[in-house]
């Protein structure tokens, strides 16, 4: 069983001054036998950073939803609350984070800086991380977790205005060391009263068709890359034909 993550990275034709946006799951470092088990998830961050050099850039989200659960959002002490892999990440020596109070992300590399100073008032919008990996045409993957993961869809979702989507207003106060900033948070939530969980097999399915989908295996997880760009466009494209495209109500109605 191969083990380079250095190799699924190339195989995926991730280069090493990308923008990569990882969504990962510990499930996948705990395959490392070779390295003490308390050890495994930050090894392979480790690597993970070795690939990137000074050129490339390693962003994860690290997202706390605090604003939400009506909780402050302290930029260096709020964990993540999206597995193992993210809050290993969060912790990392150099790790640069965000202070979105419910989407942040963390960061290492070149662009770093970049991703820690986004909009922090609004979670999808102009200014924000998302729009970054847009503007960068950031690689999208997905390490051991399902394609659906992929959250930059809530950008584009913004953008265009989809139906089963509104903005929400979140109020509460950003903890940075010392500094205090009470702000108000918008947030492109979900319609609930229609199914709209993101489903997005219909853009991996179109991704692969079109051969912008770059697919492997690291170990026994599956691993797929896609450039941010070519996902925004095909997922447009799926919203046009069907408004509920990227959305789990689209199966409800077949």
């Amino acid at each position: 069983m191969d083990l380079s993550i250095k190799k699924v990275l190339t195989d995926l034709g991730v280069l090493s001054s990308d923008i990569i946006v990882i969504h990962g799951d510990a499930g996948a470092a705990f395959q490392l036998t070779d390295v003490d088990i308390k050890d495994r998830i930050n090894f392979l961050i480790t690597l993970l950073i070795d690939f990137i050099g000074d050129e490339g850039t390693l962003v994860i989200p690290t997202f706390s939803y605090s604003f939400t659960k009506n909780e402050d959002f302290n930029v260096n002490e709020t964990p993540s609350d999206i597995g193992a892999f993210s809050e290993a990440f969060r912790v990392y020596p150099g790790a640069l984070r965000s202070k979105n109070p419910n989407f942040s992300f963390s960061s290492i590399g070149k662009n770093a800086i970049e991703f820690s100073d986004a909009r922090l008032d609004d979670c999808f919008g102009q200014g924000t991380a998302f729009d970054l990996m847009h503007k960068h045409n950031a690689k999208l993957i997905c390490l051991g977790c399902d394609f659906s993961r992929i959250t930059f869809v809530h950008y584009l979702e913004q953008k265009v205005g989809v139906s089963y989507r509104y903005l929400k207003s979140f109020k509460g106060a950003i903890i940075d060391s010392d500094e205090i900033q009470n702000i108000t948070n918008t947030y492109y939530v979900r319609d609930l009263t229609i199914d709209s969980q993101g489903e997005l097999s219909a853009v991996k399915e179109r991704s692969i068709k079109k051969d912008l989908l770059r697919m492997t295996n690291f170990g026994r997880f599956p691993v797929t890359s896609i450039k941010s760009r070519d996902f925004y466009s095909i997922a447009e494209e799926l919203l046009s034909e069907d408004p509920y495209a990227l959305t789990q109500h689209r199966l409800n109605l077949k």
